[in-house]
């Protein structure tokens, strides 16, 4: 007898998803994929991160396998306020909870704060995996334009007075300012002043998730938490600028949303890891981690370069994309009539190239037909101008027979 496992799932059970799609990509053979928005581990300090595993160990060994608290540790929590500090970022450690990367971060933050019939304000586009969180809630996702110049002002006004006058105040905006993913644009000085304004004068909390913010060239432009340390909840991560394989990230957020979220995690995985902890700080002690993220700025930049020139010389003339100033991705439109989606399975079959159309990035699938996000962060400097000419030939081939 077999168990009738369809019958015992929820009709409303969410599938798979975009995110197991891309993965499915970035396995296939042969194929050279702009899909994932992996590090390349070429960029591990993996000798030198070996040795310092083996010193905590030597040291801390009990400790750093045990349980740690479901916060984090207090020593762990000052290192990360004081690290934020460096960068203008307020957070003190009552207000910092330790999570298994900045996704259980959004994750966490949503279970604390949403309630059925929310609405809740996101980028168009925006991270494909915090609209796959929010899939999981009874909630209503409005999405916000984005441009060159980040999310745009003008329309998050003009949407809060529409829902005002519906009887809607929505429970937060969700926003990546730097190298936002997946478009890499950064959200402008004066735009991120006017959103904290607009914050401030609606009483709309802001979730900032800065996966990227130390992968960029030049000064950084001030956090949103820098601006409006009150109504903003900081989300960060090791995962882009050390290793995503420790699940290590952090929320900054007012004591009570900390407090309700530490509650919360008692039933998911009840703590952060232990051994992750001791592990980073050890890094950031010997310049370990320091190095690294100049190491992947210094390499993201050379591809960026490469990826930005091939465009200009192998897309279709009328195709347009983004120039990011940092971060792991730019943002392609291609021109009318082309369909990225629909595209996507003859680029891979006959191109050998891989990427992501922009319909996963937006809360109504109907939009982002004609983009695609491409990845260059884990694609080698030599392999990118080949695989692009593949995408222009499958671009320019798909227009020439309209």
């Amino acid at each position: 007898m077999t168990m009738e496992w369809d019958a015992l799932l929820p009709s409303d059970a969410p599938p798979a998803g975009d995110m197991a799609a891309i993965f499915e990509l970035l396995e296939r053979p042969g194929v050279l994929s702009f899909a994932g928005g992996l590090p390349d581990t070429a960029g591990f300090r993996t000798a030198q991160i070996a040795a310092a595993g083996t010193e905590v160990l030597t040291r801390h060994g009990p400790e750093s396998l045990q349980y740690s608290p479901s916060p984090g540790f207090r020593w762990f929590r000052e290192f990360l306020s004081e690290r934020l500090a460096r960068r203008g970022i307020p957070a003190a450690p009552a207000e910092l909870v330790v999570t298994a990367g900045g996704s259980q971060a959004f994750d966490l933050v949503c279970r604390a704060m949403l309630r059925p019939g929310d609405h809740v304000l996101v980028e168009a586009p925006t991270f494909l995996g915090a609209l796959a969180t929010l899939r999981l809630f009874p909630v209503t996702v409005h999405g916000v334009p984005v441009d060159d110049k980040g999310l745009s002002a003008d329309q998050l006004a003009d949407d809060l007075r529409r829902l005002r006058r519906q009887g809607i105040r929505p429970r937060f905006l969700y926003t990546i300012p730097n190298f936002q993913n997946p478009t890499g644009c950064t959200l402008t000085e004066p735009r991120r002043r006017e959103l904290v304004r607009l914050a401030t004068e609606w009483e709309l909390p802001v979730l900032e998730d800065d996966a990227y913010g130390e992968l960029g060239e030049g000064a950084p432009l001030p956090a949103l938490k820098a601006l409006h340390p009150a109504g903003v909840v900081f989300l960060g991560t090791f995962s882009k600028i050390f290793a995503p394989g420790l699940r290590l990230g952090w929320l900054a957020g007012p004591p009570e949303l900390a407090q309700r979220v530490v509650g919360i995690r008692q039933s998911t995985d009840q703590c952060p890891s232990s051994f992750a902890q001791f592990l980073a700080r050890a890094c950031d002690t010997a310049g370990i981690l320091d190095g690294q993220i100049e190491d992947i700025r210094t390499a993201l930049r050379r591809r960026r370069t490469a990826t930005l020139d091939a465009l200009a010389r192998y897309m279709p003339e009328e195709a347009r994309w983004t120039r990011p100033d940092g971060g792991y991705y730019t943002w392609v439109t291609l021109p009318p009539p082309l369909d990225a989606g629909k595209l996507l399975p003859h680029v891979v079959m006959q191109q050998r190239v891989a990427y992501v159309p922009g319909a996963a990035f937006y809360p109504k699938p109907a939009d982002g037909h004609r983009q695609l996000r491409l990845s260059y962060s884990l694609v080698e400097v030599a392999q990118i101008p080949d695989g692009i000419a593949r995408l222009g030939t499958a671009f320019r081939s798909a227009l020439s027979a309209r």
